[in-house]
């Protein structure tokens, strides 16, 4: 009865997860595109302050730390904003140009090597998720206190196969990319 019982929560949890994720769908995608074009212009990402503040509610709205559930929530939007940066990245056909030789596959968005992240000369950690937020919130999975420039959502970081990008919808900036050592 209780390994029953543990199939019925886990199906539940599934489907709660693939209804979180339709819920977001656009708002995941339209995101997804304004990164890679970006990305691919340089245009600041800003520009469209309604998803901007849309995703950035997303984003603030599940913590890890609150319960297991909120945990899977929270990876489950960042591992599918990552898979649909890299589709929006491989088709959108300035940012395509961007990596015409790298082996873009969406399923391996979940799957990115970890990211080292140090802040400020501290004792750094490695992240290894789909894509990961950086600010000064609680809920943020890399919080930067004590840093009045550092903004409560303050970019999002999307590994890919052979660079990092560094999507930075909240001050203006744009999608800036950088080589792991």
């Amino acid at each position: 009865l209780a390994l029953q019982k543990r199939a019925q929560l886990s199906m539940a949890t599934h489907s709660e997860l693939l209804a979180l994720m339709r819920e977001h769908a656009a708002l995941l995608q339209g995101s997804a595109e304004a990164i890679a074009q970006s990305l691919a212009t340089g245009a600041a990402l800003g520009a469209d302050e309604g998803l901007s503040e849309a995703l950035k509610a997303m984003l603030l709205a599940e913590s890890a730390d609150s319960s297991e559930a909120a945990g899977a929530r929270r990876r489950t939007l960042r591992n599918a904003l990552a898979e649909e940066v890299y589709c929006c990245v491989a088709l959108t056909r300035e940012a395509s140009q961007l990596v015409a030789d790298w082996d873009l596959c969406p399923h391996d968005a979940a799957n990115a090597p970890p990211v080292h992240v140090e802040l400020r000369g501290t004792a750094g950690r490695s992240v290894d998720e789909g894509a990961f937020v950086v600010g000064s919130a609680a809920v943020c999975d890399i919080q930067a206190v004590g840093d009045p420039t550092v903004l409560p959502v303050h970019c999002i970081v999307v590994p890919l196969p052979e660079t990092i990008l560094i999507a930075d919808f909240w001050s203006g900036g744009s999608t800036r990319r950088i080589r792991p050592e």
